[in-house]
């Protein structure tokens, strides 16, 4: 008699819709998620101020309405008349104009991996969804114009703003095709801060997946939910494992030498992760799905720069 997997392998969920109820996720539990993210929010933050990365709350080149005075030039037809600088005109008999910097709202173009390997286990599925819910936060604090996807190998939809304060969404049902998801389709829009919210685990080169997001301007953040339970199962014996996009089984022999070259193998997938991202200036933090948020962002976001401190 074959055993069932029970450790979070993308080869070990049958195919079939992921229904965030199913990993206690119902409505009023993503309602306090949402309510913890907003007081995270007050401490952490996304590096949507970052100037020096072309986005954020940062000063544009324009001339606008901030406070932040910039320059005088002389007036020319047409220029409104609420920016002539009449101090200087009583001095001097010349027109000239007060430049400010306009203030840019900050875009925020975010995607959410729905593969079901997302969801195989219900702290996973909430680590998930409090990233999600965190990146929510701190979009609402900024003011930024944020845009949000869902996306699987096969689909993406968009999730408006007021889809996912409602709670009520759900992720988008299983392709049964194998590979990334598809975040070739999504419109990223230039100067934007991405964050993608998935776990890495399919099987395609990272150079396929990050070459895309260097095709216009902005700057990407990963973060990546995992699980103890996926880097270091205890398999032993006869084990049967389902593909979790394509339902396809299988049965392994799992001894000692095979367990310790998955967990090898595991290593070695985000080595070459970690070595893509450095070399494309992507940042990408991996978050554990045990202990709360806060302490995990403060000990793999903090330091690789996805979150910054509040002010």
């Amino acid at each position: 008699m074959a055993a069932q997997a029970t450790a979070p392998n993308p080869a070990s969920m049958p195919v079939a819709p992921v229904l965030l109820t199913d990993c206690g996720l119902d409505h009023a539990a993503r309602c306090k998620l949402q309510a913890n993210a907003e007081i995270l929010a007050g401490r952490l933050r996304l590096p949507l101020r970052a100037a020096a990365g072309g986005f954020g709350q940062w000063l544009g080149t324009g001339i606008g309405a901030s406070l932040e005075f910039q320059d005088h030039r002389e007036y020319q037809p047409g220029d409104d008349p609420r920016y002539l600088n009449w101090a200087a005109y009583a001095r001097t008999g010349h027109y000239t104009m007060k430049m400010y910097r306009e203030e840019v709202s900050p875009r925020l173009d975010v995607v959410l991996d729905c593969s079901p390997s997302m969801f195989l286990q219900p702290a996973k599925a909430r680590r998930t969804l409090e990233l999600l819910a965190f990146t929510l936060a701190c979009a609402e604090h900024s003011g930024a114009r944020m845009r949000a996807y869902q996306a699987n190998p096969g689909a993406t939809g968009e999730l408006p703003r007021d889809v996912l304060l409602s709670h009520a969404w759900e992720p988008l049902p299983p392709q049964g095709v194998q590979g990334a998801p598809a975040l070739g389709r999504i419109p990223w829009r230039p100067q934007s801060l991405r964050v993608i919210i998935t776990d890495l685990l399919y099987p395609v080169p990272p150079e396929s997946i990050l070459n895309p997001l260097m095709q216009t301007s902005g700057r990407s953040i990963i973060l990546c939910p995992w699980s103890r339970l996926e880097s270091d199962p205890n398999w032993e014996g006869q084990i049967e494992l389902r593909e979790c996009e394509t339902g396809e089984k299988r049965l392994y022999q799992f001894a000692g030498a095979r367990l310790e070259r998955y967990r090898a193998n595991y290593r070695r997938h985000f080595a070459l992760w970690d070595e893509a991202c450095r070399g494309r200036a992507v940042t990408l933090a991996r978050i554990q799905d045990e202990g709360e948020l806060l302490d995990r962002l403060l000990e793999s976001a903090l330091p690789s720069n996805a979150v910054e401190l509040c002010n």
